[in-house]
């Protein structure tokens, strides 16, 4: 329960701490150093692709990238506590205050919003978190209360895999949002075989030369000339029809 050991008191004290030291250095048990690895990475990769592909500001993407892990982690939260308040009324529910402050920390995910392109990757990642939710509870909805993960495999699996896609359920679309920024300020390239034909010879990729003619271009013969030297083309030669008298000057006296 991440939101809710991080929220502010009067949930918890030291709150300031305790938050600096979860986002330092991963703490026990093993949930929450992979919460705290897929919050630096999925910051990491998002800030760093915002700002390369789609050209933020720095401080925009950086944003942008922190959103991440308060959606994700917040999101799984609330779904977390609805599904337990259901399944075991008895070791679940929430003051209003404890509700306020997981909504709170959940709202920095919804700036992602503007930038998710939601496909297939989202909606296989939303279907395999409902049926993932729908088996946890259908066993019992088994807790993390004591032992290590070979004592509650179950326990430490659901919540462990759930809270990986929940990462990926904000971090998904996110990113295909911005590949789609990314491909839109890219001008578009003609493939070279689209192109008509030529005598044109690639010297090295992308780079193409035409040769120089060698002689006259009407013949294409003659003697060779040295580069850059200018070709005038042959005059086609006059033709008069027999007994035709040329005169010089302006025409006959």
């Amino acid at each position: 329960m991440v939101a809710f050991g991080l929220a502010p008191s009067p949930l918890q004290s030291e709150w300031g701490a305790k938050f600096l030291t979860y986002l330092s250095s991963p703490a026990h048990p093993v949930i929450f150093p992979v919460t705290w690895t897929a919050s630096w990475a999925s910051f990491g990769v998002i800030a760093v692709l915002s700002w390369r592909w789609a050209g933020l500001h720095p401080l925009r993407a950086v944003c942008l990238g922190a959103a991440i892990p308060f959606g994700a982690t917040g999101g799984f939260e609330i779904v977390y506590q609805l599904v337990g308040d259901r399944v075991q009324p008895w070791g679940f529910g929430m003051s209003v205050i404890a509700w306020v402050a997981l909504v709170l920390w959940t709202l920095p995910g919804v700036a992602t919003a503007p930038w998710w392109k939601v496909g297939r990757p989202f909606w296989a990642l939303l279907a395999m978190e409902a049926i993932g939710f729908g088996a946890w509870a259908a066993i019992g909805y088994p807790q993390v209360t004591w032992g290590s993960p070979a004592e509650q495999p179950l326990a430490y699996g659901f919540n462990i895999l759930l809270k990986v896609g929940a990462f990926l359920l904000v971090a998904v679309p996110t990113y295909e949002g911005v590949r789609e920024v990314r491909a839109e300020r890219t001008p578009p390239t003609r493939p070279r075989a689209d192109l008509p034909p030529s005598d044109e010879t690639e010297v090295r990729p992308g780079l193409f030369v035409r040769p120089e003619p060698t002689g006259p271009a009407d013949t294409g013969g003659g003697a060779p000339r040295p580069p850059g030297s200018r070709v005038t083309p042959a005059l086609p030669p006059e033709t008069h029809p027999p007994g035709t008298v040329r005169y010089g000057g302006a025409g006959p006296p």
